[in-house]
């Protein structure tokens, strides 16, 4: 590993406007000089920094300063900081283990969720139908004390089928066929008047 270096980039771009890109970033002085001499390089790197920034490539230019004595930390020794990267592995990794059983337990409440919705929805409707029929037999049943005793005629089988028809499209439909029927009826009665 080289020495620490800041590396400095300026520029412009365009995000919902004009961007003055001016971005100071401590990195290993091979990295750095890496950046310096690949131009899709350093445009990706300064992408990363400005997310959804579309950058102008021939605006961007690069410093690499060195980095002042007082403005190194104290590094601990290898052995300590390999502890802590093992440490900060098997974090990560149980946080990974957590988040993938967290995401799994939350798709499967929506899931559950969903599924209980449906299922309801599904009873609200039946419970929608059981009414339409109670209605149904009800309206019959005053019909039938309306014409008891009385010999039932053709209102009362039409006004019992009117009851069978429950939707609106349903009544639609037979008033369709009935004007259509009645209309013909018509234009043959005066056809043969004529």
């Amino acid at each position: 590993m080289g020495r620490l270096v800041n590396f400095h980039v300026s520029g412009s771009g365009q995000l919902n406007g004009r961007l003055r890109i001016d971005k100071t970033v401590e990195m290993d002085d091979d990295w750095a000089n890496r950046l310096r001499g690949d131009k899709k390089a350093l445009v990706k790197f300064v992408e990363t920094q400005y997310p959804g920034a579309s950058i102008v490539e021939n605006s961007l230019s690069v410093r690499i300063l060195p980095i002042t004595r007082e403005e190194v930390a104290y590094e601990k020794p290898e052995r300590e900081k390999n502890k802590k990267k093992e440490i900060g592995d098997y974090v990560l990794k149980t946080e990974k283990l957590k988040s993938k059983t967290e995401s799994k337990r939350i798709i499967n409440e929506a899931e559950r969720e969903r599924l209980e919705h449906q299922i309801e929805v599904e009873r609200l409707k039946g419970e929608l139908e059981k009414i339409r029929l109670q209605k149904r037999k009800i309206k019959i049943g005053e019909l039938n004390d309306f014409y008891n005793g009385v010999p039932k005629n053709f209102i009362y089988y039409l006004k019992l089928s009117w009851l069978y028809l429950d939707t609106g499209w349903k009544k639609a439909l037979v008033i369709f066929i009935l004007w259509t029927i009645i209309a013909s009826i018509y234009n043959q009665i005066t056809d043969a008047t004529r």
